[in-house]
């Protein structure tokens, strides 16, 4: 069974569910950064209580080797997921202005995120599941890269046309972007920096809004290039679905998520309710 849980600091705003599924004599830290705004602290307590609520942590009889696995929450669906000597950031380098419906990175974490310092240094992998701005922003990829040789930059052609048509694009980080753009409900499988993963094509979740014309709804985000990860990281699975939805319950049935025996699922908000607690 897992032999310790760790929940710090700053976990507020639109906190994304983390199931937890199956990690045997694993330590798994769940853990962000200790600069918190006292007027967030309501708030963070009652996100800690949903967390806690839709957290999953139970054991199945498998075998695996023990493995050091540590997540750092950094904001709305960002976070720094290290297994070993292994290191993945995911959605987290965003945050150019404030947002009223999500909460971003605050000043410290971007200043190590895009100078490449602290715990951002020599990162393995820098990943976006999709070029909307709360999950990623082009300039701010671009200078963890310039300081991060180590490090390559992975998501869909959208967000890699956002960094490459910039006027301030650097051709050095060329060799540091791999653009990763699977066809409408299918996948790609690849191997970078020595980690294995495939790499989804997910529907967005729908916004609807009206045509002021034809009084027709239309999905807003039916183009957007919304990518789901599967990570294989020394016997460890771990899933981040960007912005997937329950509304699209059919893409994971498509792809048979439920037989891939995934450790750790990171989902958004959206599929809160729809989150069942097992009995124990």
């Amino acid at each position: 069974m897992i032999n310790s849980l760790v929940l710090k600091n700053k976990i507020f705003g639109t906190f994304p569910v983390i199931t937890i599924s199956r990690i045997l004599t694993n330590t798994v830290r769940i853990m962000n950064n200790s600069h918190v705004q006292k007027t967030r602290m309501k708030k963070s307590l009652i996100t800690i209580i949903l967390l806690t609520s839709s957290l999953f942590c139970f054991s199945v009889d498998i075998k695996k080797d023990p493995s050091q696995v540590k997540i750092t929450y950094i904001a709305n669906e960002g976070f720094l997921i290290e297994v070993n000597d292994k290191s993945l950031l995911i959605d987290a380098l965003f945050g150019a202005q404030e947002y009223d419906f999500c909460d971003i990175p605050d000043e410290a974490q971007l200043e190590g995120m895009r100078n490449a310092r602290g715990h951002f240094k020599d990162i393995d992998l820098i990943l976006a599941t999709h070029a909307h701005r709360d999950h990623f922003h082009a300039p701010f990829v671009m200078d963890h890269l310039s300081k991060n040789k180590k490090g390559t930059f992975i998501s869909c052609e959208q967000s890699i046309h956002q960094i490459t048509g910039s006027d301030a694009y650097n051709p050095a980080i060329q060799s540091q972007l791999v653009e990763v753009t699977p066809d409408s409900l299918s996948f790609i499988d690849t191997v970078v920096n020595g980690i294995e993963m495939r790499v989804f094509r997910l529907n967005h979740g729908p916004y609807y809004e009206e045509d002021p014309e034809t009084g027709e709804k239309i999905n807003r985000h039916r183009n957007v290039q919304n990518l789901g990860f599967l990570f294989h990281l020394d016997g460890i699975k771990i899933f981040h679905g960007g912005d997937s939805s329950p509304a699209w319950k059919s893409d994971f049935e498509h792809f048979r998520l439920d037989k891939e025996n995934i450790d750790i699922a990171f989902l958004g908000r959206a599929f809160i309710p729809q989150i069942q607690l097992p009995i124990f």
